[in-house]
C-alpha cells in the first residue's frame, strides 16, 4: 500500500506506472524502497519479454528523468531522482539472462552458492586442463601450439556459454512455480555459466601475457 504525499490518497499499484505516479492526483511520487525489480517494470517473475522490458524502460525513463523536474518543488526532484535510479537498476538486471536468474534465486531465497553448488568432475578436470594451458603461454614456453590451443578453446568456451545462457533462458520463461528441482537445476547452469566465464578470463588474459613477454 503506498501513500501519496502530495494528495493523501492510499492505493496499490495497479499498473507498473503507479509505482512512480498517484493514479488520483498524476504526481510523481517516490517508489517504495523494497520494491523488486520484476514489479518496477511491471513484469510477473521470473519471464520477461525482452521488446517490452525495452519499451516500459524508455517510457519510465522519458516520465521519470530529472530533468523534467528541474523547475519541480524539491520532493518531486527527489523523486525523480531516487525513481529513475531504481528503473536503471531494474532494466540493467532483468535485461541480462544471467543476471535476472542470479536475481530470480535471490528471490527464491536460495541465492547462488548458498546450497554449495558443486563443480562437476568432468568440468573440473576440464578446467584443470584449461589452466594447465594458460600456464604455459605465460611461462613464455609456448611455441605456438599453445596459442593456437587456447584460441580454440575459447572459442568453444564462448559457444558453450551463449547454448546454457539460451537454457536459463528458456527455463525462466518457462518457470515451473514451487518446484525446488527447478531451482536446484537453475543454480547448477549458472554456477557452469561462471564457470566457463572464469576459464574465459583466465585463457584471454595469459595470451596476453604471453603476447606482452614474446615482444619484450
Amino acid at each position: 500500500m503506498q501513500v501519496c504525499p502530495n494528495c493523501g490518497a492510499s492505493y496499490e499499484a495497479a499498473d507498473f506506472r503507479d509505482n512512480y505516479f498517484c493514479p488520483h492526483c498524476k504526481t510523481i511520487t517516490p517508489c517504495d524502497p523494497g520494491l523488486d525489480h520484476f514489479a518496477a517494470l511491471g513484469f510477473t517473475p521470473p519471464a520477461c519479454d525482452r521488446p517490452e522490458l525495452k519499451s516500459r524502460y524508455l517510457e519510465l525513463n522519458r516520465l521519470l528523468h530529472p530533468d523534467r523536474y528541474t523547475t519541480a518543488p524539491e520532493p518531486h526532484r527527489q523523486a525523480s531522482l531516487v525513481n529513475v535510479s531504481k528503473v536503471n537498476d531494474a532494466y540493467r538486471c532483468l535485461d541480462d539472462t544471467v543476471s535476472r536468474a542470479r536475481y530470480w534465486l535471490e528471490l527464491c531465497g536460495k541465492p547462488l552458492g548458498s546450497d554449495g553448488d558443486g563443480l562437476k568432475p568432468a568440468l573440473a578436470s576440464e578446467l584443470f586442463e584449461l589452466q594447465e594451458l594458460a600456464s604455459r603461454l605465460t611461462s613464455g614456453a609456448d611455441d605456438g601450439e599453445a596459442k593456437r590451443s587456447a584460441e580454440a578453446a575459447v572459442r568453444s568456451l564462448q559457444e558453450r556459454i551463449g547454448e546454457a545462457e539460451s537454457v536459463v533462458e528458456e527455463a525462466l520463461s518457462q518457470w515451473p512455480h514451487g518446484d525446488d528441482d527447478a531451482v536446484a537445476g537453475l543454480s547448477g547452469r549458472l554456477a557452469e555459466i561462471a564457470y566457463l566465464n572464469t576459464a574465459v578470463r583466465n585463457l584471454k588474459g595469459a595470451m596476453e601475457d604471453g603476447c606482452r613477454r614474446s615482444v619484450a
